[in-house]
Order: C-alpha cells, then sequence, then structure tokens
C-alpha cells in the first residue's frame, strides 16, 4: 500500500494532466504546432535525452551525410516531435467536422476503397510519423468501426482521455495481450479493419530481427501472424503535417508483406515502413529507442554514456 504522501503526489499529478490536456485541447491547431516546435527546440539546446537519440538514430539510418546536415535534420525532427506533443489534445478535441476540414489531401486514398471492395479484413498500418492519432480517427470515422491495441500507461486521468478520444468515432480498443490478438483475428475475419502501430518494439518473444534502414530491429511478427490467420490485407497510412492540416496518405506495402516465410514477411513490413519515412523523415519519431533490443552479443547503441 502507498503512503498517504504518495497517494497525495500521485492525484495532484493526474489533476494536473487533466488540466494540461483540457487547456492544450482548446488550442488552436497552429498555436498548438508553435508552442510545439519551441518546446522541442529548447529540448535540443538543452540536449535532453530525446534530443540525443534522435542524434544517434538519425546518424545510423543516414550514414552518408555529413554532421552539419544530420544537426540540421536531428533540430528539426524535435521540432516536429514537439508538434506531435501538442497537437494530440487538440485532435483528441476535435470534432469530425474539425477532423475532415484538416484533412486537406489525402493521397492514395483510392488504395482504401479497393482493398475494401470484396470486404477482405483490412489491417491498417499506421507508423510513428506525422501525427497517428489522426490516422486512428480517420481511419475508425470511415470504417465505421476499427479494432486497436491499447496498454494503459498507468497515468489513470491519461489513460482515461486516451479511451475516450480513440473511441469515439468508433474505435474499439482490445488489451496488448492473447485476448486483445484473438479480438483482432475475430474482427479480421469478420471483414472489419484492425490498426496497428507495426514500429514499436515488441517482446523478445513477439518479434523477429530484421533490418530497418540497415540497423537490426526487433520487428513484431504480430502483423505476419494476422495475415496467416485471417488472410487480411495491409495498408499502411500515415498523416504528414502541412500547413493547413494533414495529409493522410496511404502507402500498398511490398507483395511480400503476404509472404508464408515469416522472415520475407517481416522485412517487407519494415521496408514499408521506411518507404514512408522516407515522405517524411523529420516527422518520424526519432527519439524513440527503436534499437534497444539487439541480437545476443551486439553492442548497446543507446549506451548510458550516449544518451545520458
Amino acid at each position: 500500500m502507498l503512503p498517504t504522501w504518495a497517494v497525495a503526489t500521485r492525484k495532484m499529478k493526474e489533476k494536473l494532466i487533466s488540466w494540461v490536456l483540457a487547456l492544450a485541447s482548446r488550442l488552436p491547431l497552429s498555436v498548438a504546432r508553435k508552442i510545439g516546435a519551441a518546446i522541442g527546440d529548447l529540448c535540443w539546446r538543452l540536449n535532453t535525452r530525446e534530443a540525443k537519440v534522435t542524434r544517434i538514430n538519425l546518424s545510423r539510418a543516414f550514414p552518408s551525410r555529413s554532421p552539419q546536415q544530420l544537426d540540421e535534420l536531428a533540430r528539426e525532427s524535435m521540432r516536429e516531435w514537439g508538434k506531435s506533443i501538442f497537437e494530440i489534445p487538440v485532435v483528441w478535441g476535435g470534432s469530425r467536422q474539425w477532423l475532415d476540414s484538416k484533412l486537406v489531401r489525402q493521397p492514395g486514398a483510392e488504395l482504401w476503397d479497393e482493398y475494401r471492395k470484396d470486404k477482405t479484413g483490412l489491417i491498417m498500418l499506421g507508423p510513428h510519423l506525422g501525427n497517428w492519432e489522426v490516422v486512428g480517427l480517420a481511419c475508425s470515422a470511415r470504417a465505421g468501426e476499427m479494432t486497436n491495441m491499447f496498454a494503459p500507461s498507468g497515468q489513470v486521468a491519461l489513460d482515461k482521455r486516451i479511451r475516450e478520444a480513440r473511441s469515439r468515432f468508433g474505435g474499439i480498443l482490445v488489451p496488448t495481450d492473447k485476448k486483445g490478438v484473438m479480438a483482432l483475428i475475430k474482427a479480421l475475419r469478420a471483414g472489419g479493419v484492425v490498426g496497428i502501430l507495426p514500429d514499436q518494439v515488441p517482446p523478445r518473444s513477439g518479434g523477429v530481427y530484421s533490418p530497418f534502414f540497415g540497423i537490426t530491429a526487433l520487428t513484431m511478427s504480430l502483423i505476419h501472424n494476422l495475415i496467416k490467420r485471417s488472410g487480411a490485407k495491409a495498408l499502411l497510412v500515415y498523416a504528414k503535417r502541412v500547413p493547413e492540416g494533414f495529409e493522410l496518405v496511404h502507402v500498398e506495402p511490398p507483395a511480400a508483406i503476404y509472404s508464408e516465410d515469416q522472415q520475407v514477411s517481416v522485412d517487407a513490413l519494415n521496408q514499408g515502413v521506411e518507404q514512408c519515412v522516407l515522405g517524411a523523415v523529420p516527422q518520424y519519431q526519432w527519439e524513440y529507442k527503436r534499437y534497444k533490443h539487439q541480437p545476443p552479443g551486439e553492442p548497446d547503441i543507446y549506451a548510458k554514456e550516449n544518451t545520458q
């Protein structure tokens, strides 16, 4: 049982989170982006953990670029990271009409229509690129119902807000366990749509090693398993940040994602995500430790001295 002071601190923190989310949700999108960019730039100047990880990831992913080019790209990426943080409450609080007004272009949208013609299940793959909350809301609204996995953060106020936001246009949240996986398979077999963030680092038991921008990355095998067990199709979708709002970009993944061979399928998944990232490099979540699990015997690229 937590001591009284710890309980009080936790409650105060939850109230603060609720207050900040409520305040931020009322900001115009342009203002939220300006604040976020300023915060990201400040974190760059202070050389925070996020800035260090961003530098490491970009230097590995784009080794042919000069130190100056990498610095400029990393700084821009940190600004985009800040924009994402302050955009999300605005997106969560926006109406369906507001969201539709911010989707200024939808390149490749015909792929969605083509994939849905035969009522086969569809796996919507939304990388951590641009604003993935926009992707989830837009796709669930379009499908009418979309099943997504959700892992609570432990912050009651934040988790409540996430659940409310992601479910309001037809999102169905299921746990990140076997029960949740079965719910995804059931939805796909019924011809439904499910949403997955394909570039999250899975537990070692749930992934295989595959190159991502030429670097070994533990990559989820879940998508291969879902395709194999349901016969579903897959489509990559990301919301690219543009001055007027967002471009909802649809990308057909490499055909090899449907391979019976798990390694071939997972490699194709990463190739598809790479293709998306190259469409908006600074807007990718480079501050995330995507390469934290390396094969046994390989060095940790995020060694303490590099990121602390």
